[in-house]
């Protein structure tokens, strides 16, 4: 059965299942053997077919797409604590980065927190209907 597939402009890809399952060993950072070694022995194609395969719209995108869902996320918990242990020992470039890491997570979460805020006052300016609980147009 084919596979569907989207990026991230919603334009559609249509892969077979062999084409999906070289876009997975391409994805996989622990694959084992050459293109050229699996092209006969896992696909039954010549390399050239394979090579073909590459240059269809929104193969490479998949292949990023299953690398970083599949593989990548795994690892960002290990990675960051190195990260962290980086930073703590002095390397600049890890301090940067955390700082920069740490600025975007505040900033969402400030970002929520503010938005989470204001959702409150509105509320507490409603009655349990829903109505307003204004006095002549003014705020109790």
């Amino acid at each position: 059965m084919n596979e569907i597939v989207k990026n991230n402009n919603s334009e559609k890809f249509i892969f077979t299942p062999k084409q999906v399952s070289y876009i997975n060993w391409l994805a996989n950072p622990n694959r084992k053997g050459t293109k050229e070694a699996i092209a006969k022995s896992k696909f039954n194609y010549s390399y050239r077919a394979l090579r073909k395969w590459e240059q269809l719209p929104g193969f490479w995108d998949l292949v990023w797409d299953r690398f970083v869902n599949y593989y990548l996320q795994g690892e960002l918990p290990e990675v960051n604590q190195i990260l962290i242990r980086k930073a703590k020992d002095g390397d600049m470039q890890a301090i940067n980065k955390v700082y920069e890491i740490a600025g975007k997570i505040l900033e969402n979460q400030t970002s929520q927190q503010v938005n989470n805020y204001f959702v409150q006052i509105i509320n507490n300016f409603k009655d349990e209907d829903g109505s307003s609980n204004k006095i002549d147009g003014k705020n109790p």
